[in-house]
This record gives C-alpha cells, structure tokens and sequence, in this order.
C-alpha cells in the first residue's frame, strides 16, 4: 500500500484551502496540493460561458443568472474529464513519496469521483467532505481578497453537501482551521477509508453505488 491520501471536498468558500494549510502546519510528512494549482495553468478558453462558439474546444463551461452577476451552475465537457483524470494521476504520482497527500478540491459529479477512486486504487485514500453553512460560506466570499464570481459559494452544494459520499465529514462553519485539521487528523487515526474501495468494488460487480 502507498502512503495516505486525504482529499477535502467541499463547495467555494468552504475552508477547504484553510484546512488543508493548517494540516500542513501540522506535519511535516504532508505535503499540499490543491486543483487551483492545475486550474491556474490552463488558456482562458478552456472554461467558458454557456452559449460560447468555443464550447465544443473548451473543457467546461459555467451558466450565469439572467442579470449576468451571479454563477449559477458549472460542468465540465470531455476535455474537462480528461484533465481531471490526469490530475489524479498526479496526485496519486505524489503518493508514492513516504508522505501524506492532502488535496483540496471543488468536486461537481459522480464521474469524476469514479475518475479519483480508480486513479487512486493502490493508495489508502481518505475522501473528506468539507463542509460549512450557507451564510457563512456567503460571508466568507464577499470578504475575500481576491473576489470571485459573485454566488460560487452555493455551485454544486446539493452534489457535493446531499449526494456524495465520504468516509467522515469536518464542519468549518464554526471551528477554526487549526481545529478542524486536528479534528480531520484524528478521524484519520480512527477511520478505516471505504468510500473509493466500495465504488471499485461495485464497478467490479457490475453493481450500482
């Protein structure tokens, strides 16, 4: 088995680049990663508007409300779904170093954690949900330094806060970072991981998750 990984999903705004710092604070067999990293990398016309006559060439697209202000959904296209896979494939690249691998994500659909959970099959994966209230994840967007897309805070909340799963969830809304990463540490100590080994299972079987 290769060294641990721990993957923090949660909405924009969340607390997961917080969290994933102070776990590195904490430690220094871990080393941080997150998909801002790969993102920041890419042309302008990989992620376009709804609508857009390069939507066929770009790897996803992003829908505003009807006064233009707001975001109000995101989806990656084929092109999209292929660089997630490569990123995972780095993540997992990294795992093979004696360290922990924390990455921080905005994940948005089922297929991409079937993409994380076969990249990552040989490692000991723990799949985190990250989660904070509604208002406060609000707040902290319009306190940002660097402003966002006005209402990314709420992109893909029912996904990632209703449906997916995860093998334990934090809750940021009131703790501080530095809590939350011992709170994530010792679930770490007392959790056996199940999320990714089920789904590979299943897809194995030929049964639904």
């Amino acid at each position: 088995m290769c060294s641990k990984v721990i993957i923090l999903v949660g909405t924009s705004s969340s607390g997961k680049t917080s969290l994933a710092k102070a776990l590195n604070s904490l430690s220094s067999e871990h080393y941080y990663l997150s998909v801002d990293d790969f993102l920041n990398g890419v042309p302008e016309s990989f992620i376009v508007p709804f609508g857009s006559p390069d939507v066929n060439n770009a790897g996803a697209y992003f829908i505003l409300s009807e006064d233009q202000k707001n975001i109000i959904d995101y989806t990656l296209l084929p092109k999209g779904y292929f660089f997630q896979k490569r990123i995972y494939a780095a993540v997992a690249a990294l795992s093979q170093a004696p360290v922990y691998v924390i990455f921080d994500t905005f994940l948005m659909d089922d297929q991409i954690v079937k993409i994380a959970a076969a990249e990552l099959a040989n490692h000991e994966t723990f799949f985190v949900g990250v989660y904070c209230a509604e208002e406060k994840r609000k707040e902290r967007e319009e306190k940002r330094d660097t402003p966002r897309m006005p209402g990314i805070y709420k992109v893909k909340a029912d996904y990632i806060y209703k449906e997916c799963q995860y093998d334990f969830i934090v809750d940021t809304t009131n703790q501080t970072a530095l809590e939350a990463a011992k709170e994530v540490l010792r679930m770490c100590d007392s959790t056996t991981p199940s999320v990714f080994k089920n789904l590979i299972s299943n897809q194995g079987t030929g049964e639904k998750n």
